[in-house]
């Protein structure tokens, strides 16, 4: 993530650097061009020097062009600089156990449901009956993600039903 911005920062210092100079009419390493305007000339060399307004580099151009640069660079920067945190998993559940799980509220068999999902936690909010629980399933979002686990509990041996009563979060 972090890499991504800062790849993006660089892209939009180059480009504002680049459009700087296409805006302001500069040549990239070309020396300025003298112009055939009518001009004081030196008798001797017949050489007049370039006006300031015909070779695009008076005030007004060069900011209207370092403006122009940095207004395009806000605008594609403020796309990619923040992207929105996933919302973390908070759901509620009603477990029916096969009656063969000797102590559902065991913290090592609350544990044993989430299988390989880490980052997530069962938290046991009361048993109804000897094989229905209330459990609260918190973790790292997304949506789908939580979803994830619930389907990966239903799959389990010990698990004759999971119900979701309600999101939390």
């Amino acid at each position: 993530m972090k890499t991504d911005r800062f790849v993006a920062l660089v892209a939009a210092v180059l480009i504002t650097l680049f459009l700087t100079r296409v805006f302001t009419h500069e040549k990239v390493g070309a020396a300025l061009e003298p112009t055939n305007a009518a001009a004081p000339t030196d008798a001797a060399t017949d050489i007049h020097p370039p006006d300031r307004h015909e070779i695009g580099v008076n005030g007004v151009e060069r900011m209207r062009g370092i403006w122009g640069a940095l207004i395009l660079t806000a605008l594609l920067g403020s796309n990619v600089a923040v992207a929105a945190p996933p919302v973390p998993c908070d759901m509620r559940l009603s477990v029916e156990l096969t009656p063969d799980v000797p102590n559902p509220g065991d913290v090592g068999f609350l544990s044993s449901l989430l299988g390989d999902h880490s980052g997530y936690q069962l938290t046991l909010r009361r048993q109804r009956d000897g094989s229905v629980i209330v459990l609260e399933l918190t973790g790292p979002g997304p949506d789908y993600l939580c979803r994830n686990v619930v389907e990966a509990m239903r799959k389990d041996g010990r698990v004759l039903s999971v119900r979701v009563h309600e999101e939390l979060s």
